[in-house]
């Protein structure tokens, strides 16, 4: 365990994260319908070759490839049984691929499934998926954990509760937003304050937003986030919105583009900053310029 927190160093200055793991992996040959996860086990040099390259461009922080490894969620593709000899992997994978003092976030992303009565799943299978999937990046050797492109506050409170019975590791939750003529909401109808304040009330340690928007889409929903909270702010945007071309996704907001909104983040309660999907090391890059420091190791 380090000396110092992922906190504890958010807390006094911005950490530089990596960027997206999926669309770089496309790049690398993942086909359209594949585990990007299973290439934990398949593929780890590739995956260890990734966070390399976002480390090297700056990164300080880098979420492991663990975003769809529930157990619940990879019951899609049969293959449930083998959740936690994913998760462990993609922690090691990562701690192997940093540089001494990077911190490791253990990525746990939304099932997919909707909570009763509205949906089929129960407080009980979440909680059971949720507990595997810590347990392993704990043992696995995470520095701390994340909710990612949350759409529910109920899964995300249940998440928060699930990690601090096993972990005292700083908890990090990022709902993604849809814009709206009536403000930002979540899939689920959450809106800024209630996600926020109900993720905080379960006891997560940051709170923020990823994916579904680019920059410039993001920047007042970070500005509304901020009203909301004196806690650190995640914030990682997309490069734009997916395009098809041929089967390959393109992605609309280059690098200068992506960067035109982002000091207004850091001006804004923003202390963990990254890439969602279609960024890369170059913009990991560029962000690392804007931030204005060599990294700082725990």
């Amino acid at each position: 365990m380090k000396a110092r927190t992922l906190l504890d160093v958010a807390v006094e200055r911005v950490v530089l994260l990596d960027g997206g793991m999926g669309t770089m992996l496309i790049d690398c040959g993942l086909k359209q319908g594949q585990v990007p996860e299973l290439w934990n086990l398949d593929h780890p040099e590739i995956v260890q070759e990734v966070h390399r390259q976002y480390t090297s461009a700056g990164a300080e922080a880098v979420l492991t490839n663990t975003f769809g490894a529930s157990s619940i969620k990879l019951a899609d593709s049969r293959l449930s049984d083998r959740a936690c000899q994913i998760n462990y992997a993609g922690a090691e994978i990562a701690l192997k691929a940093c540089p001494p003092g990077t911190y490791v976030i253990g990525d746990i992303g939304p099932t997919g499934k909707i909570l009763e009565p509205y949906g089929d799943l129960s407080e009980s299978e979440l909680r059971d998926s949720l507990e595997r999937q810590v347990e392993s990046l704990l043992e696995g050797g995470v520095d701390a954990l994340i909710l990612e492109t949350q759409m529910d506050l109920r899964e995300a409170a249940i998440g928060v509760a699930v990690a601090k019975s096993l972990t005292s590791l700083p908890v990090i939750v990022s709902f993604t937003f849809n814009k709206t003529k009536r403000g930002y909401f979540t899939l689920m109808g959450n809106s800024v304050q209630a996600a926020i304040s109900g993720a905080l009330d379960a006891g997560a340690d940051v709170v923020g937003t990823n994916c579904s928007l680019d920059s410039a889409e993001m920047k007042d929903l970070v500005i509304e986030i901020g009203k909301h909270t004196t806690a650190p702010v995640y914030a990682k945007a997309n490069a734009g919105r997916a395009e098809l071309v041929g089967e390959t996704a393109s992605y609309a907001q280059s690098v200068e583009d992506f960067m035109k909104s982002l000091p207004e983040f850091l001006e804004h309660g923003v202390r963990l900053i990254g890439g969602c999907c279609g960024t890369n090391p170059s913009y990991i890059s560029a962000l690392h310029r804007l931030v204005g420091r060599s990294c700082h190791r725990a």
